[in-house]
């Protein structure tokens, strides 16, 4: 944070610099997300892992679950899985910016 802001304020325009930053901000929107629960109406009728699934049906999909599945995360409770800042992948302009890599505030 020094090394890029000084004694400012960080501006938006410094997040692509602010990696580690970033990167503790999208671990905890993925620990915590808000909101934790996410509901959802199917508009048309569907089968999902062999359930028939009828319009108007409300979904509940629980995000604090999904981000601690053990089958999409390595060590899903552990917390700082960053390693060395110098191993780090580049943080892509939208992630550093606007949303995370983790739903609800992903692209996906």
């Amino acid at each position: 944070m020094d090394e890029v802001c000084g004694d400012r304020k960080p501006t938006t325009e410094d997040m692509m610099n602010l990696k580690f930053t970033t990167r503790v901000i999208n671990e905890s929107m993925r620990l915590y997300p808000q909101p934790p629960v996410l509901i959802r109406r199917a508009m048309e009728a569907v089968t999902l892992d062999g359930y028939e699934i009828e319009p108007g049906t409300d979904f509940f999909i629980s995000v604090w679950n999904l981000h601690r599945n053990p089958r999409l995360w390595e060590e899903p409770d552990r917390v700082g899985r960053f390693g060395h800042i110098s191993k780090l992948a580049p943080v892509s302009k939208a992630s550093s910016t606007h949303c995370t890599p983790y739903p609800p505030h992903s692209t996906l």
